[in-house]
């Protein structure tokens, strides 16, 4: 997490009145232990299939937090260019443009095609539900 000291702050009182996270664009499932300090139940969402079967890995002694390997967007069953960088923390359905300017050394290495899915969709398909959403 890159953030300021309000920020963190405000991520811990977040996470500490929390039942559950919903972390989209998981990665490596760097807050994994952070998420399990504060007893949060964590569904993650990686799109790139090889960092996802690493995630799961991370995961494997964390029994309420669940990887799923899906593109979260707005749109449900839209395919998508997935513009994977060299460092796969930026890699977005978006070209990388002026990320360059601020990363030079982040480049794109690949493009996969993925089709979307929407938080609502995924969820009623799961058969979950949620009382109350916080976003942030």
């Amino acid at each position: 997490m890159n953030c300021n000291f309000y920020s963190l702050n405000k991520i811990i009182l977040f996470l500490k009145d929390s039942k559950g996270v919903i972390h989209i664009g998981a990665h490596l499932g760097e807050e994994r232990y952070l998420y399990d300090y504060y007893s949060n139940n964590v569904s993650w969402f990686e799109p790139i299939p090889c960092i996802y079967d690493q995630l799961n890995k991370n995961l494997k002694n964390f029994s309420n937090q669940f990887a799923f390997n899906k593109l979260i967007t707005d749109v449900d069953k839209k395919e998508y260019d997935f513009h994977i960088t060299n460092n796969y923390c930026s890699s977005s359905i978006y070209e990388i443009k002026l990320h360059e300017i601020l990363w030079p050394e982040v480049k794109e290495i690949n493009t996969i095609t993925l089709k979307s899915i929407t938080l609502d969709s995924f969820f009623m398909r799961k058969k979950l539900k949620f009382i109350n959403m916080k976003l942030s």
